[in-house]
């Protein structure tokens, strides 16, 4: 692929995080969630499809590959992959964690609280912080009753961009780069209230910590390739010409036409260098950045290709 989010996932991290029983009773390990709730949310918004990986396999990522590294909960992660994601971001990967980050709290600005705060209940926008990244999601908040856990983590030079009876999600600047950590599982807010039958895992419906996810992987990363509508994969062919795959992908909503626009950032890409095996309209080329506009029917994809495009 493209220069990419990773998301890692730990069986052993999962193991010693341990399930739960929900109101709802279905059975739900937070540590597995995080990782594929943020997957799909970057899906969602239109950012390309990035490499699902273990946490084991990191030690042989590098910056060229990713731009972003979403981690799980480490509640057992080893020496050696804290050395590894600390290498990864000391080469410039931005990182985004959940929950637990123990032995990384430097790169988080963070520290353990001494007594951890009271249950969360209320979380909205810190909008008494200047240049907030989430600052236009200030007119949502939330309430909810399912969160039991209470908040681990405090400032120790972190900015607190989500807020509640405690900080809910840090965001730091390093030396190296950027970090982001949710103070608390985000499944845990305002959880799918499916009582039908025995099950695994719910997902979150809140506006508020979706958006926010989606914002901060925005913010973290820097994707060269993104769409407005639609689901988006970009990866490089054996004779390196760029390939984008475009599909109209409502799923599970209803299907429906769409006009996404897409953006490439490849600098030294011309028109010229532009082809698509549906029609499309150059809407603005600059050098740094191409935008196209395309019109799919329902269940329809575009694959657009570009030649010679340089690597950045």
């Amino acid at each position: 692929p493209l220069r990419t989010t990773a998301f890692a996932s730990s069986d052993a991290c999962c193991r010693a995080h341990g399930s739960r029983l929900s109101t709802t009773n279905r059975v739900f390990n937070t540590t597995e969630e995080a990782p594929a709730w943020a997957y799909e949310m970057a899906r969602l918004d239109g950012q390309p499809a990035g490499v699902v990986t273990r946490l084991e396999a990191i030690g042989q990522l590098a910056a060229r590959d990713i731009d972003t590294l979403v981690l799980p909960p480490l509640y057992a992660a080893s020496d050696e992959q804290l050395a590894a994601i600390r290498r990864l971001h000391q080469e410039g990967v931005s990182l985004l964690a959940f929950e637990k980050v123990t032995g990384l709290e430097d790169l988080f600005g963070v520290a353990e609280a001494d007594t951890p705060a009271a249950e969360l209940r209320h979380i909205s926008v810190n909008t008494g912080l200047a240049n907030n990244p989430l600052a236009e999601l200030a007119g949502l908040t939330e309430y909810t009753e399912t969160v039991t856990d209470p908040l681990r983590y405090v400032s120790q030079g972190a900015r607190v961009l989500l807020q509640g009876e405690g900080p809910v999600l840090f965001h730091h600047r390093t030396e190296w780069g950027q970090t982001a950590l949710y103070n608390l599982a985000p499944t845990m807010f305002r959880r799918a209230d499916l009582r039908e039958r025995f099950g695994y895992g719910e997902e979150s419906i809140s506006e508020l910590i979706n958006r926010s996810a989606q914002l901060m992987l925005r913010e973290l990363g820097s994707p060269q390739v993104e769409t407005t509508e639609g689901k988006l994969i970009a990866y490089r062919d054996d004779s390196d010409t760029v390939v984008v795959v475009v599909e109209e992908d409502a799923f599970p909503e209803t299907p429906g036409a769409i006009n996404p626009r897409v953006t490439i950032r490849l600098p030294g890409t011309g028109p010229e260098d532009i082809s698509c095996d549906r029609e499309f309209a150059v809407v603005a080329c600059t050098g740094e950045e191409a935008v196209l506009r395309l019109a799919l029917k329902a269940n329809d994809c575009a694959v657009i290709t570009i030649q010679a495009a340089l690597d950045c």
